[in-house]
């Protein structure tokens, strides 16, 4: 009687096809799948978007990868985000394809194939304004072809990250273009040519459309949500996840209630307060109390006072609803003729869509649509 989520497969391959159908013919698909699929469920999420036509799923951490091979996935992975000498042996016993952005780093993983007799394919990524990861943009160059000279590693991509592609002003994404294409032309005078060149993320994408190079990395863009309000009629993107829960009590309290910890809201009139099973131990923002709205049978009710760990507290009216025990409550997603977006939580919370989503826990099950087998809800019970 617990919080689910719900993830539509058919939309998250919709969302692919969509994107896909805008690209240039022979643009290689790097389908972001960390974070457990941005909240969605990371290997049934990857093989939808393989079906739909990703060539290849990319991750954060080996672990992230090492999961989807345990699934028996065995497509291309890149592990985009860091990892340490200490993860080499998965790196290789996984066959994924690592982003190095260290020399003493990439020697050492050099070092590990060649004893086992392998021969590594690796990204490399650029730093060109973002300030996170990646060899510094100003000598990447020189970087890049002491890792391509290593023995057993095999440089099969360069990329970078933008930082502000999902901004209206486009000045500072096209400078990290021009940015990572001098150090591409630089390569290419040393005669180190590289096949796979990336930099679109999802905004990247779709916004700038004219900035695929040889490959995307889309992220967001799969599960339906836009990194950014703007103009993307170009690509209809459908949202795929829900977030529900069940009515767990619903009870008449008098004027001069308080309701939640803290006392944190106090009902000036007799009310029917419903009680529902989703917490900030589930992903539901504790920011969210006396703040957000949620839906039951697609009318909208306010939550009331602090959100807890395990509950919500909900005003269902000054009159009796009749909720059923176990009515369905959504709390992101479509009910009837409403719907509450992640965006709407996410500007109620000052943060952004992203997070909203791979917050959820894996306290609320994952269940999926799109699949061959209907669907099965948690029991009422």
């Amino acid at each position: 009687m617990h919080a689910w989520v719900e993830v539509d497969l058919e939309a998250i391959r919709s969302n692919v096809r969509a994107i896909r159908a805008a690209l240039s013919p022979g643009t290689e698909f790097i389908a972001m799948v960390k974070g457990n699929a941005y909240g969605h469920g990371a290997v049934e999420v990857a093989h939808a978007v393989l079906q739909a036509g990703a060539s290849h799923l990319g991750v954060a951490f080996p672990s992230e990868g090492s999961e989807l091979r345990r699934a028996g996935i065995q497509a291309p992975i890149l592990v985009l985000g860091s990892f340490g000498e200490e993860d080499i042996p998965e790196l290789l016993a996984q066959s994924m394809t690592p982003a190095v952005a260290d020399l003493s780093l990439a020697a050492a993983l050099a070092q590990a194939a060649r004893a086992r007799g392998l021969c590594v394919p690796v990204h490399v990524e650029v730093d060109t304004g973002m300030g996170r990861l990646g060899i510094d943009w100003r000598n990447a160059a020189a970087v890049v072809e002491d890792i391509a000279h290593l023995s057993g590693l095999s440089v099969q991509g360069i990329y970078t990250h933008f930082s502000t592609a999902d901004e209206d002003d486009r000045t500072f994404t096209r400078m990290q273009a021009r940015r990572f294409q001098q150090v591409s032309d630089s390569l290419r005078q040393k005669g180190v040519f590289i096949p796979f060149r990336h930099y679109s993320n999802s905004a990247g994408l779709l916004r700038h459309p004219d900035l695929t190079l040889d490959a995307v990395r889309p992220g967001l863009a799969l599960y339906g949500l836009y990194p950014s309000p703007g103009a993307y009629s170009h690509i209809h993107l459908i949202p795929a996840l829900a977030f529900r829960s069940r009515v767990v009590l619903v009870k008449r309290l008098p004027a001069g209630s308080f309701i939640s910890y803290g006392r944190s809201h106090r009902l000036e009139e007799p009310r029917f307060v419903a009680t529902v099973s989703v917490g900030y131990a589930d992903g539901y923002p504790r920011s969210l109390g006396s703040k957000a709205q949620v839906l039951i049978g697609g009318v909208r009710y306010p939550v009331i006072g602090r959100v807890t760990m395990d509950h919500i507290m909900v005003d269902v009216g000054r009159d009796d609803p009749k909720l059923p025990r176990g009515a369905t409550v959504t709390l992101v997603g479509q009910d009837q003729g409403d719907a509450i977006s992640a965006e709407e939580l996410a500007d109620l919370c000052g943060t952004i869509n992203y997070e909203i989503t791979t917050r959820i826990s894996h306290r609320a099950v994952r269940v999926f649509k799109g699949r061959a087998a209907p669907i099965d809800l948690p029991s009422v019970t």
